[in-house]
């Protein structure tokens, strides 16, 4: 018996499917009689009330699914990145001296819809320190002259040329200056690689950097923390702040220029200086703070470049994190030509 009935839904199917439409006559919108199909199954047909006429254009249009909105693609962002590279610049040595002869190297960032590529271009300075770098069309230039005797000293040519500050490049009646440092020849330095995890307290921490460690006076850099009591973490943004001295001398922000300086300042040192992490304006909260500095300590017989590096304890049984890097000179000379870290001639 279930087999008659298969066979006979079977025959009746076929049969209404054979019957033409509207739509293959040429006739209705396809999708018009998709919205009739959707209305006669609506809760008014099943309660035997028959839907007359067909949907209107405005019903069908709510019916159908929102168009997908469309996205950028990759290869749209081509011409937003790969913009004209060119620079003008003038190369000249912490006296001001114009740099003749110095080989700069430009590593031109290409992106191509899915990865960035790198081509390179050369060039000379002239006998005033000018010179020309013409990437074609990229987004990024990296810039790095190169003469023996001399260390870059500055940072400050080339970066994205997406961006509207990379047009000043561009112009030949205003090179971008960048300095080299011309060495006067190197001194024996002492490296500093020191970390230390202590508990708080509120009361000053001396480090002696030449020792490698913390002492009960004196030294070379002195820390002070102050927190608020209880959990200081990214859930409970609670105020703290540190105080950073030189013992005997005086420091100087360095603004990440610790690889590009290769004598320390003859002026311009301050005591201390205070950091306060705080989520009231005008301050900013963090965990943690890194910080460069150029140091003179104990009367002038020692110069370092350092970068500290700082965590607070979250909970109040925790440690800090306190680490210090950089070089010291401990001749009583400002002379930091022997630092590893930095950019040298080939």
């Amino acid at each position: 018996m279930v087999f008659v009935l298969v066979i006979m839904w079977l025959f009746e199917r076929r049969t209404r499917l054979a019957i033409p439409t509207d739509a293959s006559r040429g006739g209705a919108d396809p999708t018009l009689n998709r919205v009739s199909q959707d209305e006669a199954s609506s809760p008014s047909r099943r309660n035997g009330r028959e839907a007359t006429g067909t949907a209107s254009p405005a019903k069908s249009a709510l019916l159908q699914p929102p168009p997908r909105p469309k996205s950028k693609q990759l290869h749209d962002l081509v011409p937003l990145v790969n913009v004209p590279i060119l620079l003008y610049g003038k190369l000249e040595d912490q006296f001001g001296n114009p740099i003749q002869g110095a080989e700069i190297t430009g590593d031109v960032t290409v992106f191509n819809g899915y990865a960035g590529t790198h081509e390179k271009v050369l060039t000379t300075s002239d006998a005033r320190g000018l010179f020309t770098l013409d990437g074609g069309r990229g987004q990024i230039l990296g810039v790095l002259p190169q003469k023996a005797g001399y260390a870059l000293a500055s940072l400050n040519a080339g970066g994205d040329y997406s961006k509207e500050e990379a047009k000043r490049h561009a112009d030949p009646d205003n090179p971008v200056a960048i300095k080299m440092w011309k060495l006067q020849g190197e001194e024996p330095l002492l490296r500093i690689n020191q970390n230390y995890t202590l508990h708080y307290t509120n009361e000053p921490i001396h480090f002696d950097l030449i020792e490698g460690r913390k002492v009960s006076s004196g030294g070379d850099i002195t820390i002070t923390v102050h927190r608020a009591q209880g959990i200081v973490s990214e859930r409970h943004e609670q105020e703290w702040s540190l105080e950073i001295e030189a013992v005997s001398g005086g420091l100087v922000g360095s603004s990440g220029t610790e690889r590009t300086t290769y004598a320390a300042p003859e002026s311009g040192y301050r005591s201390g200086e205070t950091f306060v992490l705080s989520t009231n304006p005008p301050y900013k909260w963090s965990g943690g703070l890194s910080e460069g500095f150029f140091v003179k300590s104990r009367e002038g017989q020692v110069y370092s470049k350092l970068r500290l590096v700082f965590r607070i304890n979250e909970n109040p049984e925790d440690f800090m994190s306190i680490s210090f890097s950089g070089v010291a000179n401990t001749n009583g000379s400002r002379n930091w030509e022997g630092d590893p870290n930095t950019f040298k001639p080939r």
